[in-house]
């Protein structure tokens, strides 16, 4: 019952998913499926967890300025490098992706989190060695590449390059990969339901539009009011009624038993 009942929850959230993801890629659709297809292979996790965090990474990207390709890279370069702090500090890819999100916008407070130290000393350092200008000096587009540029030279200081592949069968990553696989077979279950649901919903939604312009909600308030008004008022008749009607089913079982 679960499992169906899910299947079409995750199937709707699989299918806006997809949707978002052309959306946001527009013509370059098929090449961003490929450089995540790819970014898969190279780390054996699969395409669908990485889809979400590869969108919005991609989106913000491009609103800090960044043009489509470059912002398409800049996705595939974080893809890669959450996926090998994941498995260095055997963490879920969601969670490590997340956490880049987060620093990527410049919450520099989760650096520890990937294993890096953002204070603005390393900032600039960082910012002069790519552009030959202080971290407030750039806009907002070289700020992103270069928060991301630590987060790479992190992982190639620490060793963490790569350890996505060198780690595929870790408990984290395995798992992780089950319930994904999960997750997919529920949406394709779903799938059917959700198309055949879906103009059922809108139907009855439409029809409880069309009920609500129908009742005159004035006349209908007006009636709640009036029952409301004569329970204020008999309420305490009411309540003798009952009781003398308790005491009189009482006394006649009293009476029945003697």
């Amino acid at each position: 019952k679960d499992f169906a009942v899910g299947s079409v929850e995750i199937a709707a959230e699989v299918k806006a998913a997809n949707s978002q993801f052309s959306q946001s890629f527009g013509s370059l659709e098929e090449s961003a499926r490929d450089a995540l297809e790819n970014i898969s292979d190279d780390t054996n996790i699969a395409s669908t967890r990485m889809q979400e965090s590869y969108t919005r990474i991609f989106a913000f990207a491009k609103t800090v300025g960044t043009e489509s390709d470059a912002a398409m890279n800049i996705a595939s370069r974080a893809m890669v490098a959450a996926a090998d702090s994941a498995a260095y500090y055997d963490r879920s890819i969601e969670d490590v992706t997340e956490t880049l999100q987060s620093f990527l916008k410049g919450n520099y407070e989760n650096d520890a989190a990937l294993g890096i130290s953002a204070t603005e000393v390393s900032r600039n350092t960082k910012a002069n060695e790519l552009y030959a200008k202080s971290f407030q000096e750039l806009s907002e587009s070289q700020k992103v590449d270069v928060l991301l540029a630590m987060v790479e030279a992190g992982n190639a200081a620490s060793g963490a390059i790569g350890q996505a592949a060198r780690e595929s069968d870790s408990w984290e990553n395995v798992t992780g990969e089950l319930s994904e696989a999960v997750r997919q077979l529920q949406a394709e279950v779903g799938k059917p339901a959700l198309q055949k649901l879906t103009p059922v919903i809108q139907k009855i939604t439409d029809a409880t539009y069309e009920l609500i312009d129908d009742v005159d909600w004035e006349e209908f308030g007006d009636t709640v009011a009036e029952i409301v008004d004569t329970v204020v008022d008999d309420g305490p008749k009411i309540v003798k009624t009952i009781a003398s009607v308790g005491a009189g089913i009482a006394a006649f079982k009293a009476v029945k038993k003697a």
